[in-house]
């Protein structure tokens, strides 16, 4: 299985700073297994010693040498973007969903993610950040993204429902599809379960049952 592995995902090169971490390397392992759909039978040291048989490994950087994958773009990207991009947030509403990291790594470069799916992107996160909470494999909580402020877009539509709306009272979910009109195709759209948090902590006591938005706040 670790020669097929080995065939199906890693090339040789001759150039000397081409390497895989360790850490990498078990994340197409992992990448491989999930692709061939049969569960991980192998622990990371028997997999590590496997693979010393075939590449050189060198302990002071915890990379083998001389390898390289056509799988690693992607990853490396996604990690430059991470890195660059997400900043871990202490509040109890923030929460980044997935399919909103996703357009955004498409935006960032659409020729790498262009055909990255979901579930490819729970991989990478949990394999190289576990320590990220993801509720129902779809809320990232406690991220949030430099590049889009969702708590001042959801403060700045507020206040543009106010002035247009009737003094009535109005779901969040009317709310909700008011805001959603005002967006174009191409831009990025809050997700209802963080647009619905957020108002009902910004609004507090002009909330009701947590569906409603009373009158007299619009007043």
């Amino acid at each position: 299985l670790v020669k097929e592995f080995v065939d199906c995902t890693i090339t040789r090169t001759k150039q000397a700073d081409t390497t895989i971490s360790l850490r990498m390397m078990n994340y197409l392992w992992k990448n491989y297994l999930q692709k061939i759909d049969i569960p991980n039978v192998v622990f990371a040291s028997q997999l590590k010693a496997s693979l010393e048989l075939c590449f050189t490994y060198d302990d002071s950087q915890e990379a083998f040498l001389n390898v390289t994958s056509n799988y690693l773009p992607s990853v490396q990207s996604f990690l430059q973007f991470w890195g660059e991009s997400v900043e871990v947030v202490s509040s109890d509403i923030e929460e980044l969903e997935i399919e909103e990291l996703l357009i955004h790594l498409r935006k960032f470069n659409s020729k790498v993610f262009g055909t990255l799916q979901t579930n490819d992107l729970l991989a990478i996160i949990t394999h190289f950040f576990p320590e990220v909470s993801i509720e129902d494999d779809k809320y990232i909580s406690n991220i949030s993204l430099k590049v889009w402020d969702k708590h001042k877009e959801v403060s700045d539509f507020l206040l543009i429902l106010k002035e247009t709306s009737n003094n009535e009272d109005m779901s969040i979910d009317k709310a909700y599809e008011k805001y959603a009109r005002r967006k174009s195709p191409n831009q990025v759209i809050v997700g209802k379960r963080y647009f619905t948090k957020h108002i009902i902590e910004t609004l507090g006591d002009f909330i009701f049952d947590d569906r409603y938005i009373l009158q007299s706040w619009f007043v």
